[in-house]
């Protein structure tokens, strides 16, 4: 598998030998307002497209990051009363992402009326009329955006972590696609400043 030498992030790549350049592909807006993924150049069976690293990263077990994050004793609470903690999980990580980073995660679209979108937001208003307090918690209409964004958005990882991908998320949706995304093997690193970390490689 591929893995980042800068932040042990998971990477995600094209199949193929080497990396290719960012370059090979595009996003470009459809007529319906929609957004695609085009190779921006020829490309053959086994060329790399695209090897990225995520812009979000939801882990499986994200407790650690809310912990860390300011305010995240009441993040932590607020999540443990609604028995979910991936959509504090992802509200913390957006929160410590660079502007740069924040509108490109911003930049995918959150179906209103999913599924999860709708029961997350049933769940916040029971917890909000039962206990007020909570209201000071978080951004909540963030926290339920941001829980959409990566429910809608982003692939899971063999280890179970939540990645949302600039380039390869959109390909992902593609009704028609002409290539595939295949996890790869996840290796479990010791992280310079921290816990074992998970690296993964999604392919397309």
């Amino acid at each position: 598998s591929r893995a980042s030498p800068l932040s042990g992030r998971p990477a995600a790549g094209a199949m193929g030998a080497d990396a290719a350049p960012r370059a090979a592909v595009r996003v470009v807006a459809a007529r319906d307002g929609d957004r695609r993924l085009h190779a921006a150049k020829p490309a053959y069976p086994g060329d790399a497209l695209v090897v990225e690293e995520p812009l979000l990263l939801v882990p499986s077990d994200p407790s650690a990051l809310i912990s860390t994050s300011p305010e995240g004793a009441a993040m932590l609470e607020a999540s443990r009363a609604l028995g979910n903690l991936r959509p504090f999980a992802a509200y913390a990580a957006y929160a410590a992402l660079p502007l740069e980073k924040r509108c490109a995660v911003d930049a995918f679209k959150v179906e209103a009326n999913a599924s999860a979108v709708r029961t997350l937001r049933r769940a916040v208003r029971t917890l909000l009329e039962e206990d007020p307090a909570m209201e000071a918690a978080a951004d909540w209409a963030e926290v339920v955006r941001l829980h959409g964004l990566m429910t809608c958005n982003a692939l899971q990882l063999p280890d179970g972590c939540l990645a949302l991908y600039e380039f390869i998320a959109v390909g992902n949706h593609s009704c028609a696609p002409n290539c595939e995304i295949a996890n790869g093997q996840v290796q479990h690193t010791e992280g310079l400043d921290g816990p074992p970390r998970s690296q993964g490689t999604p392919s397309v």
